[in-house]
């Protein structure tokens, strides 16, 4: 009679105790090595990504910073500034009045531009001469005015205007009606004295000998009647002469960042005068 022991009884033998030793051994050594395996790859992993950012990275920082310091030091373009150039002449002898105006921008040389809308003078637009740069005119029989008004537009469409004021010469006359090269004559005029920013030109002609001279005088007091310098009469020769008078006046300001010069010049009319030595 055959006997077959149960199989749990079998493994459970000290024999197949001692196998299962071995392998749970056997085990735990595998799962060792596998983890040092696994450990020495991170690792080494590791360490190359941190050499890569060592060796890389610092030169990437360094680009940005630098690209950044570019930009923050590279100065922008200056806006462009402007100059205005206002003139306005009334001739007592035609009965006309004559404007002009050029904008320029601020440079060296001036680098005339055209006005988006015009310019405009006592309301009225000036026309647009091409001649040597760009220069608005305006032109038309009157009579004298005091007040002058230019207006244009900046960039934003804002009018802007500038205002200027002329002042005549009215009734003028040397005394005595004869003059002499060696001595001062009066000068004197009805009307307003000179004002900062004025002066008088004499404008001196003889058809006969075909001459023009021109006498500018500045800081001749605050009167309507002056001494015309004996040095400046010495440079009218002796003969039979016509003047007549130009009074010019300098007006500044700055209109919404424009620089605006401004010139009003009053040409009198012309007046007999004997010149003698």
């Amino acid at each position: 009679m055959v006997c077959e022991r149960p199989r749990m009884l079998y493994l459970g033998s000290w024999k197949n105790r001692a196998e299962v030793g071995r392998l749970k051994q056997l085990a735990e050594i595998c799962t060792a090595q596998c983890r040092a395996y696994f450990l020495t790859k991170c690792l080494s992993f590791t360490d190359w990504r941190q050499r890569y950012l060592d060796e890389h990275m610092k030169h990437i920082f360094f680009l940005i910073l630098s690209t950044l310091a570019f930009f923050s030091c590279t100065p922008s373009e200056p806006a462009k500034k402007y100059t205005l150039d206002c003139y306005a002449r009334f001739d007592e002898q035609a009965g006309k009045l004559t404007a002009e105006a050029t904008m320029s921008e601020s440079a060296l040389p001036p680098k005339p531009v055209e006005v988006p809308g015009g310019i405009r003078y006592q309301r009225v637009a000036m026309t647009l001469v091409p001649v040597i740069g760009l220069k608005y005119q305006h032109a038309y029989p009157a009579d004298f005015t005091k007040e002058h008004s230019f207006e244009w537009k900046n960039a934003a469409g804002k009018t802007l205007e500038f205002n200027m004021h002329m002042n005549a010469l009215d009734s003028i006359s040397f005394d005595p009606k004869v003059v002499s090269r060696k001595q001062p004559a009066r000068f004197s005029w009805k009307g307003a004295p000179l004002e900062k920013g004025e002066a008088l030109v004499f404008i001196w002609e003889n058809t006969e000998k075909g001459q023009t001279i021109p006498v500018e005088l500045y800081n001749i007091g605050t009167s309507n009647i002056i001494d015309f310098p004996a040095v400046k009469m010495a440079e009218i020769p002796a003969g039979n002469w016509s003047y007549y008078v130009v009074r010019k006046r300098l007006t500044k300001a700055v209109v919404d960042g424009v620089e605006v010069r401004g010139i009003t010049e009053f040409y009198s009319k012309s007046r007999p005068v004997k010149v003698v030595d």
